[in-house]
């Protein structure tokens, strides 16, 4: 009932679904602006395909805006998705919120999968998931940028056990976090501890713009460096 117009289904859910049930949930997932409109698209479905598949409901919308750094756009995707579980029986908009039921499934509603949402490992799949493919796209694109799902400090430590030092320099720098509600609000609509928060997250973008550029040089650097210590040991065995 929902396969024609996709919309019918968030509207049947904000009209159907129980009064201590969640309409829907969301992801709010930044894109590489290094890629294409194409190949995000292509990045957002491989995700959806993967952690959503055929078991679940999920619309999203990509959208761009003017970011702080002159010349980037800011490219992130809201996907919108149900948590009940598409089991195969063919219920009625007014049925499928419905409570669900274990011994007369067809009678009941659809179930809420929360054993597979709650479940911390379904999270740790589908951060590796989106690492996993956002490289992919990099390196196919010659893009010598990676993004990590771990955080800032096993990545340093990495580094360092790796003697890395340059890059676990890089990655001596304070995590770039924000509630998304809050890059979502108007400007006029924020509060003082909204703005703050605001103006910190983008202090802490361009301090790590900052050390991503100065990584960036080091890499180059010792790969000329590199380059030309094989030229001149060419030279000496001619």
């Amino acid at each position: 009932w929902a396969e024609q117009n996709p919309n019918s289904f968030w509207i049947a859910s904000e009209t159907y679904e129980r009064a201590n049930g969640r309409t829907y949930s969301e992801f709010l997932f930044s894109l590489p602006h290094e890629l294409t409109d194409e190949e995000n698209k292509e990045i957002v479905d491989m995700f959806c395909n993967k952690t959503f598949g055929k078991d679940f409901v999920y619309s999203y919308g990509i959208h761009s805006k003017p970011s702080s750094e002159e010349g980037v756009q800011n490219i992130h995707v809201h996907i919108m998705f149900c948590e009940r579980r598409l089991d195969g029986i063919d219920r009625p908009a007014e049925q499928f919120f419905k409570r669900y039921s274990s011994k007369h499934p067809e009678t009941g509603g659809a179930l809420t999968d929360n054993k597979y949402w709650k479940n911390k490992q379904t999270l740790l799949n589908m951060r590796e998931n989106w690492e996993q493919i956002i490289n992919n796209y990099f390196e196919k694109n010659n893009i010598k940028k990676r993004v990590s799902c771990q955080s800032l400090k096993t990545q340093r430590e990495e580094a360092l056990k790796n003697n890395e030092f340059e890059k676990a320099e890089m990655l001596n720098r304070p995590a770039q976090n924000i509630e998304g509600y809050i890059l979502k609000k108007d400007e006029k609509d924020l509060t003082d501890k909204e703005k703050e928060k605001i103006e910190e997250y983008n202090d802490i973008k361009e301090y790590r713009s900052l050390k991503e550029l100065v990584y960036s040089l080091e890499v180059q650097r010792a790969e000329y460096e590199f380059a030309e210590l094989e030229k001149e040991n060419v030279v000496k065995e001619k």
